[in-house]
């Protein structure tokens, strides 16, 4: 009598392993064709800027962000320190609103930081 060859536990384990590998091989080669393609997802985590403009006065600013947009800020957007704190020349991290206002990109949040990676002004 002849076992079906589906039910020996050796091909079961052959058949698994064989297919990983190949759905592996395949999102290798979907990666490449993005890579080559310039369609590559960047997380190089929050938007970071510069401040080129404050208003203490008014209550906003303007930062230049590292991909050389220009962004206005609310002071109610100002997280981890305080508005009247900031000055021009200050590097922050940010959220930029999906939606653009009628001034243009307007951060949600603005939080000071220590140091730019990258700095537009250079």
């Amino acid at each position: 009598m002849r076992r079906d060859q589906d039910d020996q536990p050796e091909r079961a384990h052959l058949k698994v392993a064989l297919r990983d590998a190949f759905d592996a091989m395949q999102e290798e080669l979907k990666s490449a064709a993005r890579k080559l393609q310039g369609d590559v997802k960047h997380h190089d985590g929050p938007l970071q800027g510069k401040i080129v403009e404050i208003r203490h006065d008014q209550g906003y600013g303007q930062i230049i962000a590292t991909d050389n947009r220009l962004i206005y800020f609310h002071e109610n957007s100002v997280v981890d320190g305080k508005f009247a704190d900031l000055a021009q020349g200050d590097p922050v991290e940010m959220v930029v609103q999906s939606k653009e206002s009628a001034i243009g990109p307007q951060a949600s949040t603005v939080r000071p930081i220590g140091g730019l990676e990258y700095d537009p002004g250079q």
